[in-house]
């Protein structure tokens, strides 16, 4: 146990460990990248302070004489600040050196458009449009949040010591992000707030649909979720992962059996007002409910399962499948009459199957990557997305106790 050895030099506790951060992440992250320690430089050629843990692609320069890399910012998947025991002190100076890097410029910047798109649909509940400048000024600042967020590093606040509790955790980024929006500090606006922020037994991750989030409602992007169910090592692989995914170095595969939701308590809500230029905040109770509990009727702990369709909504998605968008302003000679459609789409709209185009509110698409249409054995249809193979697994459960499951 570090925590235990007789070395009480302090700035070699640090290193030890930053070094067990390192290997540990080394151990499970594929061979095109490496785990590193060093600094980030920008487009401008500016250098960041020394950065405890880079998750790394690509060449970097090995610093003269040390064992600390530069790499572009650009290059770098994510970073991790590591603190030994974990203070309010440690939230807020931690939250601010991240913050930082949510501003530094890559020199090329490549962004997978899906990555933004979905992230944009999950949180919107909107279909992204063809052209981004036809996304409506309420929504503009959540796809410049996202645009921010994709070229950015994922940025890790860790502790290894501190925080067992999730109320504990609430409570102290209660005072230090009430305090940060009262003096203007640095490191928890909504663009700044870490993508995650690991106690020793409490986790806090910000709800950027990056890989985590929920929809927005009249305006409120809900930023920040808190924890006390997840390990913090499988919390932590999980937003690297995703991040890696996003940039095509890993399947989805390394995710296994995505059916199960995880179980998260809303900290912190923002809202944007273009008027004003700034953002109102509403920080919710430091206590943590003792039963997981919903936000404006999204689950957010649930075993995740298909939509159940009626048979008019199954040939509505079905024929969004294959026609990608109905316009209700140009509706086929076939089509039923515009006042049934537009009852179907507010229910699959509801369900987060099917959105309006952001800027088109009579446009509607699929806001599923891969949408899938299933009967069970009894008849019954159901829809959801298969991108990662989940409505197969779900679809296999299904069979093993309804026997077979016949194509639509």
């Amino acid at each position: 146990m570090l925590a235990q050895h007789e070395i009480r030099h302090g700035p070699t506790i640090g290193d030890m460990y930053e070094g067990l951060t390192q290997k540990g992440l080394s151990q499970t992250l594929p061979p095109a990248v490496r785990v590193v320690s060093g600094f980030a430089r920008d487009a401008d050629g500016g250098l960041s302070g020394q950065l405890d843990c880079m998750v790394v692609v690509g060449e970097g320069e090995l610093v003269p004489n040390t064992l600390r890399w530069i790499y572009p910012i650009e290059q770098i998947i994510a970073v991790i600040e590591v603190k030994k025991n974990f203070t309010r002190a440690d939230l807020s100076e931690g939250g601010a050196a991240l913050g930082k890097l949510a501003w530094a410029k890559p020199a090329k910047i490549e962004i997978r458009r899906i990555t933004v798109e979905r992230a944009f649909e999950t949180i919107s509940g909107h279909a992204f449009p063809d052209d981004k400048n036809d996304i409506p000024s309420d929504l503009k600042m959540l796809c410049h949040i996202l645009v921010g967020e994709a070229v950015s590093p994922v940025r890790i606040l860790l502790g290894f010591h501190g925080y067992k509790t999730e109320n504990g955790l609430r409570k102290a980024l209660s005072e230090v992000i009430g305090n940060a929006v009262d003096t203007k500090q640095r490191g928890y606006s909504p663009r700044e707030l870490p993508s995650l922020i690991v106690g020793e037994d409490a986790v806090a991750m910000k709800g950027n649909a990056l890989p985590w989030g929920v929809p927005m409602v009249d305006g409120w992007l809900h930023l920040l979720f808190t924890s006390g169910k997840i390990g913090r090592g499988r919390a932590i692989l999980e937003v690297i992962w995703s991040r890696l995914n996003y940039l095509g170095l890993v399947g989805v595969d390394v995710f296994g059996d995505d059916r199960k939701l995880d179980a998260w308590n809303l900290l912190l809500s923002a809202k944007f007002h273009a008027d004003q230029n700034g953002w109102e905040y509403n920080l919710l109770a430091p206590k943590a409910p003792r039963a997981r509990r919903t936000v404006n009727a999204v689950k957010l702990s649930t075993s995740w399962e298909p939509v159940r369709l009626t048979d008019e909504e199954t040939e509505l998605v079905a024929w969004l499948c294959m026609n990608v968008e109905l316009d209700l302003d140009s509706l086929p000679s076939e089509a039923p009459p515009r006042t049934q459609l537009e009852a179907l789409l507010l229910r699959l709209s509801s369900a987060g199957l099917v959105g309006s185009v952001a800027g088109f509110r009579n446009r509607y698409r699929l806001l599923t990557t891969e949408c899938h249409v299933v009967r069970l054995a009894d008849g019954t249809p159901f829809a959801g997305d298969n991108s990662s193979g989940r409505l197969t697994r779900w679809v296999m459960e299904q069979s093993t106790s309804r026997n077979k499951v016949p194509p639509l």
